[in-house]
Formats: structure tokens, sequence, C-alpha cells
């Protein structure tokens, strides 16, 4: 009978498994080169880069595949998605599909690795054998939680490479937790966290905190109190030089990094925008506070301007770690959420407290691990002044995942103790608001979301690269009028232009604004005859009468904050 059931219960973990898996690969897949309904500036520029990768092995400005910091339109990205994608495209072919799969495919390991890591911290922590079934229950908590989440299943189908670097942080902590039973995993988390950081760069900061947190908790204590034997010191030495070694093999990883030659310019990039830590606001109101408390020494310590600093950051926190932001609201911004769901689902809401207070009692180490790795990986989101920050915020989806995992498993466990009465209704009303989360959430992603998020995704622009060459039909001059000035993007990533080709045309500041007769920057001043002019219809017709051209024909292509975007063919007015 004992036989029976444990038979029957791994044939529902392995159907349930299944299960998840399938809505996994639903949620990720379905329509995604479609949805969201247009590649935005950084995609569209990494698929011009991939695809020159796949054709050239140099990237659109001629420079090597291997390099470290790929200067793309100025911005500086990380390497990592775009060789991903670059080998995508070289399989799939050059479009939306391609540049996207790389981050559905890290969605779907996110939902395994996930629980594989609540398992082995939990394990590693318990002083006796945990039960089996508890594992496993658990396992499969924290994978659907991931799985259906808004939050993964929403950059699952974007090109962002912080998606793909939050997956390699976990794959790295995974093998360090492992490494306590295999020293080959130590060495592996390195990599793994080398491979994170080199696909988003703030995640170098994440990691190293989360890396010693680990090894002095779950490898360094417990061994601690159990110095006074040889055999035991010799085995604490060893394991401290283990993860010096695999900690100085990170540190060496970086060397690429750190003396690339775009490495100023990187940083002085990403020091540039608006953050907490450009304190002139809190300059000028520690200043107004010191005068009128009186300015005296007390004052101009209470009011000194990285206390304010602090306040304002702290601030950017609490937006972050919002119950509101997470459970009900989310990211306003619609490339970063639907503006309607929160990163989970609210039916979570409960077993996410639940599972707090599970970890507090039970497992204290793996609760300050999974806090920890939470309110690190909230760093990035909270220097920003804009807050809350879901992307930048990204780190945090697994250890999240698994507070409201450990929930849903005591919860299941203390269900299971009902009568049979009790039981049904409580699944019943469970899976009732889950199911119905789900459909709602789904139906508004693939039919509401497209309409409402159709300017933050740069829809149509794709439509309108492509009809403007399709009617150019003369090689007529192009004159892109000032309605987007990246828009260039897509004219080289839906352009007839060869990835050789696109390298030889001239770049200021890695921005190539004008070439081929087309100007997105600089229309010249003398103007050809024949033309085609690119822009809204207030933009065109003011053009047209400005420059004395007749419109021969025009073509609407989308629409953009209520104003129509269009293509006209010109002639000069020969009167």
């Amino acid at each position: 009978m004992i036989i029976f059931m444990h038979k029957m219960w791994k044939i529902l973990f392995i159907s349930i498994l299944t299960l998840v898996f399938s809505i996994s690969v639903f949620f990720r897949f379905f329509k995604l080169g479609d949805v969201p309904n247009g590649l935005y500036w950084d995609e569209t520029a990494m698929l011009v880069d991939a695809q020159s990768i796949a054709e050239t092995g140099k990237d659109m400005h001629g420079r090597p595949w291997y390099q470290v910091i790929y200067p793309s339109y100025g911005d500086y990205k990380s390497p990592v998605y775009i060789w991903m994608a670059g080998t995508s495209v070289r399989v799939f072919g050059s479009n939306n599909f391609a540049l996207r799969l790389p981050s559905a495919i890290s969605g779907l390991l996110t939902v395994v690795v996930a629980g594989l890591i609540v398992r082995t911290a939990i394990s590693l922590e318990s002083n006796k054998k945990v039960d089996s079934f508890f594992l496993h229950t658990l396992t499969v908590a924290t994978s659907l939680i991931v799985a259906i989440s808004p939050w993964s299943i929403l950059f699952s189908r974007t090109g962002f490479e912080a998606h793909l670097g939050q997956l390699f942080l976990a794959i790295s902590i995974l093998f360090l937790l492992l490494s306590k039973k295999n020293c080959f995993f130590a060495f592996l988390s390195p990599i793994f966290g080398l491979l994170a950081t080199y696909s988003y760069f703030s995640v170098r900061f994440v990691w190293v905190g989360i890396y010693f947190l680990i090894v002095i908790l779950f490898f360094i204590l417990p061994i601690q109190n159990k110095l006074k034997t040889k055999k035991v010191s010799y085995t604490f030495l060893k394991r401290i030089l283990k993860y010096i070694l695999a900690f100085f093999i990170f540190s060496i990883g970086l060397w690429p990094m750190t003396h690339s030659p775009l490495f100023e310019e990187s940083n002085s990039f990403r020091l540039s925008t608006n953050s907490v830590l450009q304190n002139s606001t809190e300059i000028v109101l520690s200043n107004v506070f010191r005068e009128q408390a009186g300015n005296t020494k007390l004052d101009r310590i209470v009011f000194h301007r990285w206390i304010l600093t602090g306040k304002k950051l702290l601030a950017n926190y609490s937006d972050n770690m919002s119950l509101n932001y997470l459970f009900v609201s989310g990211d306003p911004n619609l490339r970063h959420g639907t503006g309607q769901h929160g990163l989970f689902f609210l039916v979570f809401l409960p077993f996410f407290i639940i599972g707090f207070f599970t970890f507090f009692k039970r497992y204290p180490k793996t609760l300050l691990l999974f806090s920890f790795w939470w309110i690190i990986a909230l760093l990035p989101a909270s220097v920003p002044n804009t807050t809350p920050h879901a992307l930048r915020s990204l780190n945090a989806l697994v250890p999240l995942a698994a507070i409201i995992g450990l929930g849903l498993t005591v919860s299941f466990q203390k269900v299971l103790t009902f009568s049979i009465l009790k039981l049904r209704i409580s699944v019943s009303v469970f899976f009732i608001f889950l199911l119905v989360s789900l459909l709602q959430f789904g139906h508004f992603y693939f039919f509401v979301y497209p309409i409402l998020s159709f300017s933050f995704w740069q829809g149509g622009f794709e439509e309108l690269a492509k009809a403007t060459f399709s009617s150019r039909t003369q090689k007529e001059s192009v004159y892109v009028l000032n309605f987007d000035d990246r828009f260039y993007l897509w004219l080289l990533a839906y352009g007839s232009y060869s990835s050789e080709k696109i390298q030889l045309f001239l770049h200021n500041d890695f921005q190539i604004r004008d070439f081929d007769d087309i100007f997105t920057e600089h229309i010249p001043t003398v103007l050809a005859t024949n033309a085609i002019v690119v822009g809204t219809s207030d933009q065109i017709e003011s053009f047209v009468k400005k420059e004395q051209y007749q419109i021969i024909s025009s073509q609407k292509i989308m629409r953009k904050n209520q104003n129509s975007l269009e293509i006209a063919k010109v002639i000069k007015n020969q009167k």
C-alpha cells in the first residue's frame, strides 16, 4: 500500500510539473514575435548587431563579436545577450522572434532553477533529513509561481538583457549551494556569475554580496564551532581556500570588462542618468534646512546632504518593496508591466506572508539569504529617481518566488489535514481564484495590452521602415523629420542593406543617422527634386509648404500620440 501511494504521488508530481512546464511554454512562446507589438529602441539596436554578427562576425560598427562592451547606438550594451541573439538570428533569420528567443528560453530555465534553489537551500540548513514529499511540493510550488507570474512572463517575451542576467545569477547561486557536496560546483558558480555580469553590468555588485553571505552562512559558520580537532581545522582551511579561489576566478574574469577601451565611457553613460546619487536637490534642501534651523554644528549634521540622500534612497526602496506594487499595480511603465497587474497575482499575497513567517520560524538562514538577495537586488532599482522599477529589480524574482512557494507549500500541507469536504472546498476556491487570475491576465496581455502599450513599444515603426523602402522605387532621397531621433535603427534593421554595407556607414558617437541619401538628423540645404518625406502629418504638411514641394502620393502607417505617421512622395514645385 505504501509503495502504491509513493508511486501515485510520484506520478502526480510529474504530471503537475509537466502542466507547469506546458503553461510556461505557452505564455512565453505564443505570438512571441508579435506581442509586444514592436521592438523598442534597445531591442532594435540589438537586432542590427545580432544580424551583423550572424553574417560577418562583427557588430554594426565593424568591431569583433568577442568584444565585452558593445557600443551599439552609444548606450554601451553588455555582450552576452547579443551573442545569443546572433546565434538565434543565424538559425531563425533576422526577425523579432529570433531576437526575443534567448529571453523566452531564459524564462523557461528560471522556472526550473528557482525550484531547485529553494529546495537545495532548505536541505543545506536542515540538520536532519527533510521529508521528500515536502521538498517535492516546495519545488513544484516555487516553479509554478515563476511560471505564471506576470513579472517573469512579461520579461520572458522581450529582449531585456537583465532577464538573461537574473537567470545566470540564479544558476550561479544554485551551483554555489551545491558546492558543499561537490567541489566542482564551487568553480562553476563564479563562471555563471561572470556570465550574469556580462549580461547585465549591475549584477556584479549583487553577485558579490550574495556569494559571501552564502559562503559564511552555509559553509563557514556550521564548522566554526568544531575547530578543536586538527581534522576539522584542515577541512575548514581547505573550504576557505576553495571559496577564495572561486572568488579570485570571478575577479580575474572582470579584467576584460574593466580594461575595455569603452569601460570609462560606459560608466559615464550609466552615471549620467538621473539618480539619488546625483543629489543636487538634496544639496539645495540641505542648505535651506540648515539656514532655517540656525546653521549650528548640529544642524549641519542633521541636515547633511548624505542623510537626505539616504532618506530618498530608503523611500525608493519602500516603493520597490510595496505590497501594492508587488501584488496589485506593478510597474506603471508599460514596457515593464501591464499597468493592471502586480509582479505576482494578488491571490499569492497571503502565501507570501505565510512563507515569510514560516521561513523565520523554521529556516532563518535561508530567510536571511532570500531577504538579503531581495534587498541587494533592489539597489539598482532604487538608485534611479523613477521608482518602482520592475526591470532593474528583476534579480529579486527568484527569492520572492521562493518565499511565496514555501507559503503555498505549508498551506497545502495544512489543508491535507482537513476533512474531505473542507479539503475539496479549500483547494477548489484556491484554484478558481488562480485560474481566473491567469485567464484574465492572459486575455488582457494578448488582446488589450498590445493596444494599450502601442507607443511604448514603438508600435508600427517596423512597418514604417519597411514602407519607406518599398516606396523608394528610384532611389529618391529620404528626409526623416524629427518624430523620433532613433528611427534610423529601424531603417538599418529592416532595410535592404547588407551588414558589410552598414559597417561602412559613417557614425557620430556610434549613431548612424545619415546614410545612403537617407537623412534622419541633418537635412541638406539643397534638396532633391524627387524625395520621400517621413514624419507626422503636421510635420509633413509644414515641411512641404516651407520647401515648396508638391505631394504626389502619401501613405498613413500608424498613429502615435493621436497624430498619424505617414510617408509622402514629393516633387519640387516648379511654379
